[in-house]
């Protein structure tokens, strides 16, 4: 099959992979005589033009190129056929042909040597600095969107699938209310907010910014290192759950297994408030560039599982077809108790309420001893 009278493949042999948006193929561009990944949406797709294939590319194409960042090519509207018969139109982007397994794949069938999660990590946030640096939220950050290329001793991670991408024009962010992506992988800000029209459920407006993508990297990081998520995963939590473990879990909790050099990291990128996680990918760099190299495997890790909590409290009770939300409403608040979103919102640390707790009840024993000895 010839697309746009260049893009040659076969549909039925040359399928790479199947994704919320269609599917990749291995194509041969034969003008230029190299070989190209074609991503193919569905027909259903093609009238979600807010996050269509098309306006993916639009967002990519002009942009800097990047070795940690999956290059993007071309796009175009392509005729075709549907399973029915049905004359029907998709729309293509042409990427980049990456040789490698993506990240999530490499979890699933070894376990990455220790001097290994450096170099990825670092290649990530070097592949995040540049899409921020030219205003790119990502917004769905996890191990299957970062294909790992091996070549010559050398390990290089490519970011990929921006289809949930989103251009910031000014550091204030974007409204919540367009929020999408991988529950595991979302941070905790972008649970929290309501359409335009309906925004009853939050107590105050949260912007989204770059920050967003920092937490979503610190939840990949520590996967790599325990090949668990720290929160649990669709596989064996529900979406209640899962949020419930965001916004209750302790840091120290995740931290019990983890190597301490990279307890820092961790713990700060994955704040539930973001003014408390790093400002940019620069500030995690350096203190990724502080730990020592370490040329051994990481031993067998098991974690402390997190406190049992009765789910039956929480209302949220949603099945996801897919891996990544593709709706902009999901953003389940009304599921949350009154207690969960009162602590998220409240702007004062829970040491600091400590504090004023105890000062409180220090004055009173004193004001008691006091008269008593009146």
């Amino acid at each position: 099959m010839l697309l746009n009278n260049k893009y040659e493949y076969d549909p039925k042999t040359n399928l790479l992979g199947t994704g919320s948006f269609g599917s990749v193929y291995y194509a041969r561009d034969i003008v230029l005589d190299r070989h190209v990944a074609l991503k193919v949406s569905r027909q259903a797709e093609f009238n979600h033009a807010r996050y269509s294939i098309i306006s993916e590319v639009s967002r990519l194409i002009d942009l800097p190129r990047h070795p940690n960042l999956v290059c993007y090519y071309d796009g175009f509207v392509a005729p075709g056929m549907d399973d029915l018969g049905q004359q029907i139109e998709r729309q293509v982007a042409v990427l980049e042909l990456v040789e490698g397994e993506n990240l999530q794949t490499e979890l699933e069938t070894t376990k990455l040597a220790y001097s290994e999660i450096k170099p990825i990590a670092s290649g990530i946030l070097n592949g995040l600095k540049h899409l921020h640096q030219h205003k790119i939220l990502h917004r769905d950050i996890k191990p299957s969107n970062i294909i790992i290329k091996r070549s010559n001793d050398q390990i290089v991670p490519k970011i990929t699938d921006f289809g949930v991408s989103k251009v910031i024009q000014e550091m204030s962010g974007v409204n919540p209310s367009a929020v999408i992506g991988t529950v595991a992988y979302m941070a905790p800000e972008l649970f929290f907010g309501g359409t335009q029209e309906d925004s009853t459920h939050i107590e105050t407006s949260r912007k989204i910014d770059f920050r967003a993508d920092l937490w979503s990297f610190g939840v990949v990081l520590y996967q790599m290192i325990s090949n668990e998520l720290p929160y649990g995963s669709i596989h064996s939590h529900t979406t209640a759950e899962m949020i419930h473990n965001i916004l209750e879990t302790k840091i120290s909790q995740l931290l019990n297994e983890i190597p301490e050099q990279y307890h820092t990291i961790i713990s700060k990128c994955l704040q539930r408030n973001p003014n408390d996680r790093y400002f940019n990918a620069d500030e995690i760099l350096e203190d990724l560039n502080r730990i020592e190299e370490e040329d051994s495997t990481i031993p067998n890790i098991t974690l402390k599982a997190p406190e049992e909590t009765d789910s039956s409290t929480h209302k949220i009770n949603i099945d996801y077809e897919e891996e990544t939300i593709l709706n902009d409403n999901i953003l389940p608040v009304e599921g949350l108790s009154e207690k969960q979103r009162k602590k998220f919102a409240s702007t004062s640390s829970n040491w600091e309420i400590k504090i004023i707790i105890f000062a409180f009840i220090v004055f009173v024993v004193i004001a008691i001893l006091a008269w008593s000895n009146s």
